[in-house]
């Protein structure tokens, strides 16, 4: 039996749709959508870790179904991971792929040291990936290597994710300017 408080948490879809509707028929989950699709879209049903029993357990590990209203995008993001440990290459790692709103479109776990990502909209991205050493579903700074970085549109390069324990990019600010009263821009030296 699945905990339903957490099916909100658990189950997402991407590009989110908001008009949708939850039924239970024994232990099949019906999701019935009533809004239109986007035409030629991709669409991405996230099964989460999240995701829970009745007794507290968590989803093993997150799967993701795609779904096409229209023709179906072949765009890929491959990407091979690099590690400040070296020992931490044979553990299992959790890739998160965002779009530039931070919101989930796909999520894997993998032991292996390359990843791919395919059937993907034209849109840029974000990639966040870390090792998730205490079990406990979240990134914990300091104790487990992190790494995140921004994907243009159509980039055709393997990404390479640096697992690294501390963050090293070190920005500072370049110049502060005053636009008005209630207005401030800031720039800093790295993104």
């Amino acid at each position: 039996p699945i905990d339903k408080t957490s099916l909100i948490q658990g189950i997402q879809i991407y590009p989110p749709v908001e008009n949708k509707k939850y039924s239970w028929n024994n232990n099949t989950l019906n999701i019935k959508i009533n809004e239109p699709l986007k035409e030629n879209t991709n669409y991405y049903l996230n099964i989460g870790s999240a995701l829970k029993c009745f007794h507290g357990n968590n989803l093993e590990k997150p799967l993701t179904y795609i779904f096409i209203n229209g023709k179906l995008n072949m765009n890929k993001i491959s990407a091979q991971f690099a590690y400040e440990d070296e020992k931490d290459q044979f553990l299992e790692k959790r890739i998160l792929l965002l779009d530039s709103d931070s919101l989930l479109v796909s999520e894997k776990n993998t032991a292996e040291n390359n990843i791919i990502f395919d059937y993907l909209n034209n849109q840029s991205f974000l990639i966040r990936s870390y090792i998730d050493k205490n079990k406990n579903n979240r990134y914990d700074y300091g104790i487990e290597p992190y790494f995140q970085s921004r994907l243009i549109e159509k980039s055709l390069q393997p990404v390479k994710i640096n697992l690294a324990y501390a963050d090293t990019t070190k920005p500072s600010v370049k110049y502060i300017k005053s636009n008005s009263k209630n207005d401030k821009k800031i720039v800093f030296t790295k993104n």
